[in-house]
């Protein structure tokens, strides 16, 4: 294999291979930042400096790093940050925001005025039946267009536009009977 310009070479390593894991997992905590930040703004979580001084995957924890995830998406997150899993993030980021958004449980802790602090769940809560939630909701909706690839997310974030809200993607709704197929081939 002969490559006869710089442009060729570049393109080549760029297929072949994979970013700094320094680099992914940079992506990946600057994307939990912002989509905590953004989160806890639609919700109406105060953003003002956390009281413990508490730290997540490297973040400095504000109350919209502590509160918005359960304690457990939180470890998942801060696992995929540290590995590097750009697009995993993304995905489960998503999800994440979809029971937000419309998962009863979900949103009654939220009117609650329940906060999932840096200890995490509480005790009264079932993180199975969340977690159940979350997966009913995965087979109810899908999205509206395709995930952002791995390469568009670096690129996003070397080019200092990456944002939750660039990244998500629209939910819809299935229709019943668009549901009963899906389910089928699962």
């Amino acid at each position: 294999l002969k490559l006869r310009t710089g442009a060729e070479l570049r393109s080549f390593r760029a297929r072949t291979e994979p970013p700094p894991a320094a680099l992914r997992q940079n992506v990946c905590r600057s994307l939990l930042a912002d989509f905590a930040k953004a989160t806890s703004e639609v919700i109406g979580i105060d953003g003002g400096s956390s009281a413990d001084g508490a730290s997540v995957g490297g973040l400095a924890a504000t109350p919209t790093a502590t509160t918005v995830l359960t304690r457990w998406e939180r470890e998942a997150a801060v696992t995929m940050c540290s590995q590097g899993r750009v697009a995993d993030l993304a995905r489960f980021l998503a999800l994440v925001e979809l029971q937000i958004e419309h998962g009863p449980k979900r949103r009654g802790l939220l009117r609650q005025g329940s906060t999932f602090g840096a200890g995490g769940l509480r005790p009264d809560v079932n993180r199975e039946e969340l977690r159940a939630e979350r997966l009913q909701l995965a087979e109810e909706w899908r999205k509206t267009e395709r995930e952002p690839k791995e390469q568009e997310l670096l690129g996003l974030y070397l080019d200092g536009q990456l944002t939750w809200r660039r990244v998500r993607r629209p939910w819809q709704k299935l229709s019943p009977a668009a549901e009963a197929p899906a389910r089928g081939g699962q």
